[in-house]
């Protein structure tokens, strides 16, 4: 009785305001940020895959180094994504950044998290660091998309999350403004680690929303590895096909 009293007032807006998908604005039966529908349309990144960044391969038999990673080994040990760059997820996502719908930081992390448990699951992660945000850009928006998908991430792994060591120094223009080359001379010298000591030895995941090019991922985990991190991997929600 005392719950069923407890959830009246829910019940009753429920009612009034029926929730809507965030994405597509389906009416669904209880309150969540997607539709079923929305979140089965997501198309996930699956094997073959290069096994260092990530990209996968349309039609090879099975996994091997793709030419990028032959040509020059990432810094970091591995990256992977969940799923591609394109609707609904696509959707997700620029409504989860650019429209401050922070509800959604939770269902993304959770389809994040599912890539993480099934190809990184050997991997003792020691701490989780998001790709930081220029102070400048922060204010701007209020929040820090990746430090929001870092701590669902952390908290359904067990995984303390460190916000303060990879520090964003200067103020970079958006990269998706720019082509494949821009990119990399964007972030280069943009990153810096404040505090070595929670790094040296550890093994730290990255996370961030959108992998593009990889230039971001790169120069972070560039700049763990030189702090001492001895293995450092990636991992966000979707990367854009290549």
């Amino acid at each position: 009785m005392k719950t069923a009293i407890k959830n009246f007032p829910g019940s009753i807006l429920d009612f009034i305001y029926p929730p809507r998908c965030v994405v597509c604005g389906e009416w669904i039966g209880k309150w969540e940020a997607m539709c079923t529908r929305c979140v089965e349309s997501i198309k996930p990144v699956k094997h073959p895959m290069c096994p260092i960044c990530g990209r996968p391969f349309e039609s090879a038999p099975y996994d091997h180094l793709c030419g990028t990673c032959i040509e020059s080994t990432p810094p970091f040990d591995a990256a992977r994504s969940a799923a591609f760059y394109e609707e609904p997820l696509r959707d997700a996502i620029l409504r989860f950044k650019f429209d401050g719908k922070t509800i959604l930081a939770e269902p993304l992390a959770r389809t994040a998290s599912e890539a993480l448990e099934m190809e990184l699951w050997d991997v003792d992660i020691d701490s989780i660091i998001p790709v930081p945000l220029h102070p400048k850009r922060l204010r701007w928006r209020g929040f820090n998309q990746s430090l929001l998908l870092a701590r669902h991430i952390g908290k359904r792994a067990g995984i303390w999350v460190d916000a303060y060591t990879l520090k964003r120094i200067r103020p970079t223009r958006p990269q998706v403004e720019l082509t494949h080359k821009q990119r990399a001379t964007n972030v280069k010298g943009a990153f810096a680690v404040s505090r070595p000591q929670f790094v040296d030895g550890r093994k730290i995941l990255l996370v961030d929303d959108v992998s593009t090019t990889g230039a971001t991922l790169r120069e972070c985990a560039k700049m763990l590895r030189k702090a001492g991190a001895s293995n450092v991997y990636a991992l966000t929600v979707a990367r854009a096909r290549q």
